[in-house]
């Protein structure tokens, strides 16, 4: 057998080899006529002992595996990256203003829960106390937290159970759409921020100034753009840099923030070049104009045709979903919009025999016959499940 560690890496034998060689070792160490067939006792052992060292041998590549941070997932990988201080972000609660229906001389009890009308799981809990003064029933907007963490949504008006019976709490509606949480980091994006923070050793590079942005509380993305040149370059003055944000569709990290983690890490008398120019005030009192750009957001509507099995589909609203997720998850700045990567995500979920087809629109613009070209101070955003952007017709067999 060759199962081995050396300087290229580990081997392990597929289950295959493994067998033929136990095979083999027997029939040379008791009888060349040694039957070891499936439905004999002695060839039924060999097979039981050939998957046993196979699962540890599988286990042994997934241990070594998880020191190379390129091939670590899940627990291996937050534990590697927690070494040199990079810490996996957790999922976060959504948040949601709701409008409550008191009739006078109501107290709302902080943690009192509404939820989503026809979802029972999909609950908010208001964040305080509501009191409702004596006189007529009246609305009152109250502020709540989603109980499970993640990207938990709430389109307008869906939030009307009252799952917490209280005397005098007549109704609750959301008016505004639940700003959703974010789920647990996934693990790209965790190797690509631990890239990031181990560059911000070599203060002013341009990966250190990203690494710097890309760790503040709230910071989905940034890419740093140099023009090392004497010459303008994409708007780039000569000799700046461009730093390209991305914190969400409401922004999440304040300029001033922004601004003073840019001044602190770039170098003297270099130009930082954006659309947005913060001022920033350093020690001495000096007033330095700080220019960085929020990408801008480009939504992309996505509609599917495919084929499924009948008994084994997901469904529409779950692929609808599971295509937002792989977009959360692969599209950031600047990055194009590609019908055949679509159809990939598609094509791997449950019950999905063929994607027939993949159309993208640019919102508002209308329909894109080919793949949608993104540019540098952009991000694609595709939103999926009820109501979103994303619109898959299934024909099941």
């Amino acid at each position: 057998m060759a199962d081995e560690l050396t300087a290229a890496g580990l081997t392990v034998d597929a289950l295959s080899v493994r067998l033929a060689a136990l095979h083999a070792a027997l029939r040379s160490a008791i009888s060349v006529n040694l039957d070891l067939s499936t439905d004999q006792p002695t060839g039924q052992l060999t097979e039981i002992q050939a998957e046993r060292i196979q699962a540890v041998m599988e286990l042994v590549r997934v241990i070594n595996g998880s020191w190379d941070p390129d091939s670590a997932t899940g627990a291996s990988l937050t534990a590697l990256c927690a070494v040199t201080g990079t810490q996996r972000n957790a999922a976060t609660h959504g948040h949601v203003i709701l409008t409550c229906t008191l009739d006078g001389g109501t107290t709302l009890p902080a943690g009192s829960v509404a939820s989503v009308t026809g979802d029972a799981t999909n609950r908010w809990l208001t964040d305080a106390v509501e009191v409702a003064p004596a006189g007529p029933a009246a609305n009152y907007f109250v502020a709540a937290t989603a109980e499970s963490a993640g990207a938990i949504e709430a389109p307008v008006g869906s939030i009307a159970v009252r799952a917490t019976p209280v005397g005098g709490w007549t109704a609750v509606t959301n008016a505004a759409a639940a700003a959703a949480g974010l789920e647990e980091e996934t693990d790209a994006a965790l190797r690509t921020r631990r890239a990031y923070e181990l560059a911000m050793g070599g203060s002013t590079t341009v990966d250190a100034i990203a690494a710097a942005l890309s760790n503040m509380d709230g910071m989905l993305e940034a890419r740093v753009t140099e023009n090392d040149t004497m010459m303008t370059v994409d708007t780039i003055p000569p000799k700046a840099f461009e730093a390209v944000i991305w914190d969400g569709t409401v922004p999440a990290v304040a300029n001033a923030d922004i601004a003073e983690v840019i001044f602190e890490e770039k170098a003297g008398g270099i130009q930082s070049y954006g659309t947005t120019i913060e001022p920033h005030e350093d020690e001495q009192g000096v007033s330095h104009a700080i220019g960085f750009t929020r990408a801008a957001e480009q939504r992309i509507d996505v509609e599917i045709d495919l084929d499924g099995d009948v008994d084994t589909y997901i469904g529409d609203v779950a692929a609808e979903a599971a295509v937002e997720t792989w977009a959360n998850a692969n599209l950031g700045v600047g990055d194009d919009v590609f019908l055949s990567k679509i159809s990939g995500a598609v094509i791997g979920l449950g019950g999905v025999d063929n994607v027939t087809a993949v159309r993208l629109s640019i919102f508002p613009a209308g329909p894109a016959a080919v793949d949608v070209v993104i540019t540098s101070r952009q991000i694609a955003t595709i939103d999926g499940g009820v109501g979103g952007d994303v619109l898959i017709t299934s024909t099941l067999t």
